[in-house]
């Protein structure tokens, strides 16, 4: 029997090499600073906070500054109220899914007319606050995905990520290596968040299928571009 092996559009990955690039996010890159504020309820789940934009400045080598989100910032998202919780981009049907894409377009719209803000810093906002639904739009996933350049605005090239991202996600030779890695994404040990009102404070391991592909994707691309971490300066913007 073959190797179980995540199968991307342009190559495939061994389940070990994997397994090895996830814990190492984990360990060394992003995911105390960005992913694990999702794991604390005391934050809205349809609005906007100072911690969701320092989370995704921290993790960003492109920032944006909180000037450019203050329009944002403590004001519910309403369109948000049509992308459920549990709305998931791999597993959710597609009558489920087309819904929640065209209320993802409605902000990402408004977001990025905004000066300053695209589809990039959009998506890594509104991931934290739909883990399970907003892809990451980053042009090493784009590039991953086969997509780059292929979109001219900034709400069409999140809905290209998002096709992109749920054709790989339900391919079902990645069925059984997904869910392998989902499995062992939550075996890793807690992480301790080392910024803000967070700072010190423990955090479990908990990855969507959707997180894991986006690792996957980017730290692909980004070997072959000489980047070894997803995370940029954590110093406030």
């Amino acid at each position: 029997m073959s190797e179980l092996a995540i199968t991307l559009p342009r190559k495939k990955i061994p389940i070990q090499v994997c397994k090895e690039r996830i814990a190492k996010f984990v360990r060394e890159d992003a995911y105390s600073a960005y992913d694990a504020l999702r794991l604390y309820f005391d934050l809205p789940p349809n609005t906007l906070t100072d911690e969701h934009i320092y989370a995704l400045n921290a993790a960003m080598r492109a920032r944006s500054s909180r000037e450019a989100w203050s329009h944002f910032i403590g004001r519910e998202l309403e369109a948000l109220r049509r992308i459920p919780l549990d709305l998931d981009l791999v597993d959710s049907s597609d009558a489920e899914i087309e819904p929640g894409l065209t209320a993802l377009d409605e902000i990402v719209g408004e977001i990025s007319a905004k000066k300053g803000l695209g589809d990039m810093a959009a998506s890594k906002a509104l991931h934290l606050l739909r883990p399970r639904f907003v892809a990451i739009s980053d042009s090493y996933v784009r590039v991953g995905l086969g997509i780059e350049g292929l979109y001219r605005t900034d709400v069409r090239r999140l809905r290209g990520v998002q096709y992109g991202m749920r054709a790989v996600g339900r391919d079902p030779n990645n069925t059984a290596p997904i869910a392998e890695l989902v499995a062992y994404a939550n075996t890793l040990e807690p992480v301790t968040c080392t910024w803000g009102r967070y700072k010190g404070r423990t955090a479990p391991v908990r990855l969507t299928k959707l997180r894991i592909l986006d690792i996957l994707l980017w730290s692909d691309r980004a070997g072959d571009e000489g980047h070894t971490t997803w995370a940029g300066n954590t110093a406030h913007p």
